[in-house]
């Protein structure tokens, strides 16, 4: 789980007998076990009732992987927070979205932009170079461009990828926003409510204000 979070789903459901949430023609009948591993909600299904012990042993294995999740991004927080000031990014506002910035440098941005087929919600393209990848920087974004979203009401943010992106569910399970992940085929979505999420107001780009803490 530590190596690839993204995996959880497809872990679980095997070791159920089942098969990760999908757009299924049998999803109808099937019973569904909703599990959730730092507020993110995944759900596995199978055409078999799941009873009460596996329901219980399948809660003890989510509470599990939160536990070590969390152990892992307090380690990993303290390991990026030692780094040298001068290679801290600064997280900008800008018209479109986030973007983090290192000695005037753009290491990674997540951009909005709207859904026509999905009114309200907003999809995300999140975007780190390699050179500054697990350090924190696509949780921070995604956390951020929630907030930007909020404020610009903004009901949900859709995030799609390959169902193959190991890194995907690991960084919304560290942003601590709650979602809804869904499979289908070769595609991963993940849907996140940010109308609880406090907002971020935007300000023009010659008055963007760093806000790494």
């Amino acid at each position: 789980m530590l190596d690839q979070p993204g995996s959880f789903a497809e872990v679980v459901a095997a070791l159920f007998d089942a098969e990760p949430d999908s757009s299924s023609e049998l999803a109808a009948v099937q019973d569904v076990l909703d599990l959730t591993v730092r507020d993110v909600t995944v759900q596995i299904r199978r055409l078999a009732p799941f009873s009460a012990s596996e329901r219980a042993r399948a809660s003890s294995l989510a509470d599990l992987v939160n536990d070590v999740l969390v152990r892992h991004r307090a380690a990993t927080s303290a390991s990026v927070h030692g780094i040298a000031a001068s290679s801290t990014p600064t997280y900008d506002v800008y018209v479109d979205g986030i973007r983090a910035v290192v000695d005037g440098v753009v290491v990674g941005h997540a951009t909005l932009s709207p859904l026509p087929d999905d009114a309200g919600a907003a999809a995300v393209a999140l975007q780190v170079v390699p050179a500054w990848r697990r350090r924190g920087i696509a949780t921070r974004l995604l956390r951020d461009v929630a907030r930007l979203a909020s404020a610009r009401r903004t009901s949900a943010l859709v995030v799609t990828t390959r169902a193959d992106n190991q890194a995907a569910l690991a960084i919304v399970l560290a942003s601590g926003l709650r979602g809804r992940i869904r499979m289908a085929g070769e595609t991963l979505t993940v849907r996140i409510p940010v109308g609880e999420t406090a907002p971020l107001a935007a300000a023009p780009m010659s008055e963007a204000r760093a806000l790494h803490r």
